[in-house]
């Protein structure tokens, strides 16, 4: 009997056993997928194009108005309103983006 106690204490382990550790990945794997879905980086990084075309449209706006106010309301080209320093810069659409412009009918 004190053989056996010996043996079963000199190759016991306080370790996990493989099994253990591969249900532990297993379900790390599974909720760190759900996560992924949920946050959804392509969704994030198409908001963050939107938001970057919006504001550069709204800045485009208000720098036409303000060369329209200086110039007897005649709006600007897009290199007038860059030569007159209403921009610095003309804005650049952000990566993806496409521009095809749209006219109401009646208008050119």
């Amino acid at each position: 009997m004190k053989k056996l106690l010996l043996l079963r204490t000199k190759f016991s382990s306080n370790g996990f056993t493989l099994i253990e550790l591969l249900v532990v990945i297993a379900i790390l794997g599974i909720l760190a997928v759900g996560l992924i879905s949920t946050i959804d980086p392509v969704d994030k990084i198409n908001a963050g194009n939107d938001a970057k075309a919006f504001s550069d449209v709204t800045l485009m706006s208000k720098a036409a108005e303000s060369y329209a106010a200086s110039n007897n309301g005649a709006y600007p080209d897009a290199t007038s309103i860059v030569g007159s320093g209403e921009l610095r810069s003309i804005p650049s659409a952000p990566s993806g983006y496409t521009y095809t412009p749209t006219y109401v009918s009646g208008n050119p």
